[in-house]
């Protein structure tokens, strides 16, 4: 989008952590796996992680869902731990990691689940969905539809009162699972409806179905070219990814900014986007249609000249926060705060 152009000049800090952390690896390499060990290998270099959770503070399970075709799909849910017995359920987040439909595990979001569930009193589940290039489109996309299915018949067991809170969310892929679950659930008269919605750096639209959407959208999205040979996640990587996931360009199972309407979606959104990222305008081309079309009000974090995961780096301050700004994200969904755009990264 024109007016959020300068986001795309390159962050001092990222430039600092490219010069002095990355070990003279080549972090742009076009192959996936190679590029996704080296990234793999400069993060393991940097700070450790957040402690997790104290384990007293909430119950963890691993279980499996069973999808149509009889494929059975892990997932594992994180419940909270009261002091006191309450006959009030818990909201529900389902997560989605991400992994560009091909990475990942229900290792991946296991961190971000735990925090979310101890801090924010959610229970939590996390999908860990068939994966390309052996499981090509749709059968991630059907996995995680069939967990949020699972998760409404089994809201007594997951401790969950789904009037005070039914959210889906996720990274990345994960967030366009997320996204394109949203218009499903409205398309199938979901009950209950989906509360809200977090949607981290999310793939919205093929690059291939551009010219599919109204011209007056198409001329939003600028940053695929403008930001076509960003680190870390790159047009050619993005093409790449998509080729290894073998979703038909317009499927708006895959493309739900092709959506006509946009209309009946959840009231409340935390978005992220990344200024240095492909992607960058799609999700915030979403929050404008959202906000039109449907009233979703969103608040969006834009992470100025930063490039599409540098948040693994926490070498990084801005890689730091970038958790406890999802945290906030989560409890804005649930009702706390306002609306609105915020930068982050500068000082």
């Amino acid at each position: 989008m024109a007016r959020y152009s300068s986001f795309s000049n390159v962050n001092p800090e990222w430039e600092k952590f490219v010069r002095e952390d990355t070990q003279g690896l080549d972090i742009n390499t076009s192959d996936p796996q190679e590029r996704r060990s080296i990234l793999d290998k400069i993060a393991a270099n940097g700070p450790p992680e957040r402690d997790a959770p104290a384990e007293d503070l909430l119950t963890v399970t691993t279980l499996t869902v069973s999808a149509p075709d009889g494929y059975q799909i892990p997932v594992r849910s994180y419940i909270p731990r009261t002091e006191t017995a309450t006959k009030a359920g818990f909201p529900l987040l389902i997560y989605f990691h991400g992994g560009g439909w091909a990475f990942g595990s229900i290792e991946s979001g296991d961190l971000n689940c735990r925090t979310i569930c101890a801090e924010l009193g959610m229970t939590v589940v996390n999908v860990d969905y068939r994966l390309a290039p052996q499981w090509k489109f749709p059968c991630g996309y059907e996995d995680s539809y069939e967990a949020v299915r699972w998760a409404i018949q089994n809201a007594a067991s997951l401790e969950v009162d789904l009037r005070r809170g039914f959210i889906i969310g996720g990274v990345s892929s994960g967030a366009n699972f997320a996204g394109a679950i949203a218009y499903r659930a409205r398309q199938d008269s979901m009950i209950p409806p989906i509360t809200g919605l977090v949607l981290s750096v999310p793939a919205a639209l093929m690059p291939q179905a551009y010219g599919l959407v109204l011209p007056r959208w198409r001329d939003e999205l600028l940053s695929m070219e403008r930001n076509k040979d960003a680190p870390l996640l790159s047009k050619e990587v993005l093409l790449c990814l998509y080729d290894q996931y073998g979703a038909p360009p317009d499927d708006p199972r895959m493309s739900f900014l092709l959506d006509d309407e946009h209309d009946g979606l959840p009231p409340r959104a935390y978005v992220q986007v990344c200024g240095l990222d492909v992607l960058r305008d799609e999700g915030l081309l979403w929050t404008e249609l959202a906000r039109q079309r449907s009233g979703t009000e969103s608040r969006v974090d834009v992470y100025s000249g930063l490039p599409h995961g540098f948040w693994r780096f926490r070498q990084m301050r801005v890689s730091r926060e970038w958790l406890d700004n999802l945290l906030a994200g989560v409890r804005y969904v649930q009702g706390e705060g306002k609306a609105g755009l915020s930068v982050k990264g500068v000082k």
